[in-house]
């Protein structure tokens, strides 16, 4: 049909572009239905394209093939695509030969603790990967094991942004990646992102340890996780040596008047950097006025509002929005 013959016409024209080194094509999109043997063999042979994008399984693992012999190529953009086994290993086996990639998407996809487990030995090869995305894979305590594992033995290694979103880790995972954050051997991740995951009290605490001696973390997320004051009022106590690691802890339901009033109080002894949901806040000060059982001056939570209004994230970030839904007359109250 027409169509299909535009489509042929469109998919060689690209071809072309790709065999022909073109300086404008710097990002490729890899559809289905492409012949991937030719396009895997134009990209051996590639020095311009940066990004590639790939939609589906086989042409991941068609890509990944061709990037062991690719040098140019920086990011590598695999979401969605219901990766097989087969091309998750064949993707750790380039992170293992490649030294190019710097940024490896792999967001929800069914990668588990064995795929995991098999980039981690990629990554312990690697020198080149800055950051990996791995956000909703059910990687588990194992997965998230074996890469603290990696990052923990790894001298070579270049990573520092690390999201780990949504991949049922619990306080094994955590206490994992605590060790990593404490004793790497590598330069030291920035960022480690660990939202939505099943970490307690425990994990909580072993994060907090990490905190205290790990020198080069710039922001932790730990947004809706499952542990409550205990944790959060170690993660409080931990800024008290380490000032300069960004906390994010929204929609921790465990979490109460003691941890809010432990974050007030390291407000007022340095520069800390805390997201924490305002309404709680709000919730917590409450508290402290109707039965006092929080060993801590109410003027201290107001301090701590005002903190968190002049920080900067909250003129742009979802927390301005709950500042504005809180009634004009709690507004008053806190900040008059």
């Amino acid at each position: 049909s027409e169509v299909a013959m535009l489509a042929s016409m469109e998919e060689w024209c690209l071809l072309w572009k790709v065999r022909r080194n073109s300086p404008r094509l710097k990002t490729l999109n890899m559809r289905s239905g492409m012949r991937l043997d030719k396009f895997a063999n134009a990209i051996r042979r590639n020095r311009t394209i940066k990004v590639i994008s790939v939609v589906d399984s086989d042409g991941a693992e068609a890509v990944a093939g061709a990037l062991r012999e690719n040098g140019s190529v920086t990011e590598l953009r695999l979401n969605s695509i219901s990766i097989r086994p087969r091309a998750v290993l064949a993707v750790a086996k380039t992170l293992g030969r490649n030294g190019s990639i710097e940024r490896l998407e792999l967001m929800s996809n069914a990668v588990g603790c064995v795929g995991a487990t098999a980039l981690a030995e990629g990554i312990r090869k690697n020198g080149s990967l800055v950051s990996l995305y791995l956000t909703a894979n059910s990687i588990g305590n194992g997965g998230s094991q074996a890469l603290a594992g990696a990052l923990q033995e790894s001298p070579t290694s270049s990573l520092n942004h690390l999201h780990l979103e949504n991949n049922g880790i619990r306080n094994d995972g955590a206490k994992a990646l605590a060790r990593a954050l404490k004793d790497s051997s590598s330069p030291g991740l920035k960022w480690l992102c660990l939202q939505d995951n099943l970490i307690g009290d425990d994990g909580a605490k072993s994060l907090s340890e990490a905190l205290e001696k790990n020198k080069t973390l710039q922001q932790l997320d730990l947004t809706g996780n499952i542990f409550g004051d205990v944790g959060a009022t170690a993660l409080a106590m931990s800024t008290k040596k380490n000032s300069a690691t960004r906390l994010i802890l929204k929609r921790n339901v465990g979490v109460g008047a003691a941890a809010v009033a432990a974050f007030a109080e390291a407000m007022l002894i340095n520069d800390l950097r805390v997201e924490l949901d305002l309404d709680l806040i709000v919730r917590a000060r409450d508290a402290i006025e109707m039965d006092g059982r929080v060993p801590i001056d109410s003027s201290l939570l107001d301090a701590a509002f005002r903190v968190l209004l002049d920080n900067d994230w909250t003129k742009e970030g979802p927390c301005w929005s709950v500042v504005g839904n809180i009634h004009e007359s709690i507004m008053r109250r806190l900040v008059g």
